[in-house]
């Protein structure tokens, strides 16, 4: 280190290859190349200068750990586990060596073992405030949310700042279902003050009750996708044969594509749509909204178009639990629809219902059917405005499982704008934080939404 500050990285890297080449068994000479090329950030060639250090001399703890780390950023996870244990038999109260061990085997699967490796981190540096975190995340992969939430204090104790262990401390109560605590952490951490939103004061005035149609015919609108009919023909029957009137609101262009395949649905045509901002032509969920103004329905819904309904009690249920309030509930993701049977997707919603007194409750925004988001917007607006909100929890909306196709860039954009509209001062810095808004918002709704079901 003192050639390489006296003489410059290229001159100390040129010194100890002459040493090497001059001897060859140098083994100490191999270490400090090694060093330097990783200094200079020529990982490949440090590491091969690591191994030849360790194959003259077995006893360097430090060749063994940094060659352990080349080995992990490589990828390389079998040889970076030996190396760190080779490591960790010479020197096995090097805290660093045990937490990085720890990584590896996290990421190879192996999360008991990780969590020891991680416990011994803090057993040989308790104020090794990133093995606290680290074990808290091994602990949360194996579902064991209490283990989580204890480490993920630990590294708070330890550094009040540390911005991932909250976060995850924010999600973990949240899945655990302590959510007042949640709440209040996640609140901590993104700077928002209790019950702050930042929704313009736009007051509901309800219009006198004479003056709503008195068609008792409920509206559900989706926007079917020119792709996968089958799927959706099916989804589009169940709504129909469950008495609801069905319009699907679609880009010219799209109702082009779709009305011979649909030919029993009525077609809106959106006055625009989002192709130009997210290179599809989504339709804006305002106006959906703006849609449902010049219907005579007094009961609207909005329902993703590959959600199958089913239970023949559903539509007499939504007219009336659904008048002078907001009904939402959540889907059951299933492998077939003749295996009903699955599991229930709870940080997800994927239909609404509203009396049409609420449709002016939304300030205009750019949340689109389809799109990340949107689904929380939707139920947390009326939330903040503190009207009557249900969470349906009869499992009526099935939903065939299949690949997520998740855009980022869409994921991250509507994330800041829940954030702005929640009055956030201090928003994440990266990405995987984000999901502490979904945290929040989730929360909001869970803990406002009264849980109605239908009646056997």
């Amino acid at each position: 280190s003192l050639l390489v500050e006296l003489d410059g990285a290229e001159a100390a890297l040129d010194s100890f290859r002459q040493a090497v080449q001059l001897d060859n068994t140098y083994a100490e000479a191999w270490f400090m190349l090694g060093w330097c090329q990783e200094q200079a950030g020529y990982t490949e060639e440090a590491a091969t200068s690591y191994r030849q250090s360790t194959a003259i001399d077995a006893t360097n703890a430090e060749a063994w750990f940094r060659l352990g780390n080349l080995q992990k950023i490589a990828g390389d996870l079998d040889d970076a586990r030996t190396s760190y244990l080779q490591s960790l038999a010479l020197r096995p109260d090097h805290a660093e060596t045990h937490n990085n061990l720890g990584t590896t085997l996290q990421a190879m699967g192996e999360f008991e073992t990780a969590i020891q490796a991680y416990q011994n981190a803090t057993r040989c540096q308790y104020d090794f405030v990133e093995a606290h975190y680290n074990c808290g995340r091994a602990h949360e992969a194996c579902r064991r949310l209490q283990d989580a939430i204890v480490c993920y204090r630990a590294a708070i104790d330890i550094d009040p700042e540390y911005e991932d262990a909250r976060h995850s401390l924010g999600s973990a109560l949240t899945i655990a279902g302590q959510l007042d605590e949640a709440s209040t952490v996640i609140r901590q951490v993104l700077g928002i003050p209790k019950d702050s939103s930042t929704l313009p004061d736009l007051p509901i005035v309800p219009a006198p009750e004479d003056n709503f149609p008195e068609s008792s015919e409920v509206t559900l609108a989706t926007s079917l996708a020119p792709k996968n009919f089958e799927n959706q023909r099916k989804a589009l029957q169940s709504w129909q044969q469950l008495g609801f009137r069905v319009v699907s609101i679609n880009s010219a262009d799209e109702i082009s594509l779709l009305k011979d395949e649909f030919p029993d649905v009525e077609f809106i045509v959106a006055h625009r749509n989002a192709s130009e901002s997210f290179g599809k032509p989504y339709i804006y969920f305002d106006d959906v909204l703006e849609y449902f103004q010049s219907t005579d329905s007094r009961i609207c819904g909005i329902i993703n178009s590959d959600i199958h309904l089913r239970n023949e009690k559903l539509l007499p249920f939504i007219q009336s639990e659904t008048r002078d309030a907001f009904l939402f509930g959540c889907r059951t993701d299933v492998t077939s629809l003749s295996d009903p049977d699955g599991s229930v997707y709870r940080y997800g919603f994927d239909y609404f219902f509203m009396d049409r007194k609420y449709f002016g409750m939304y300030p205009r925004d750019r949340f689109c059917i389809g799109l990340p988001w949107w689904d929380y917007w939707a139920p947390l607006v009326p939330v903040i405005r503190k009207i009557p909100v249900k969470q349906l929890t009869t499992e009526v909306a099935l939903h065939i499982e299949h690949p997520l196709n998740w855009n980022d860039d869409n994921y991250i954009e509507f994330a800041h704008i829940i954030g702005e509209r929640l009055g956030v001062s201090r928003p994440p810095q990266t990405v995987k934080r984000l999901g502490t808004y979904q945290n929040l918002a989730w929360i909001m709704i869970e803990q406002y939404a009264d849980k109605v079901a239908i009646a056997d």
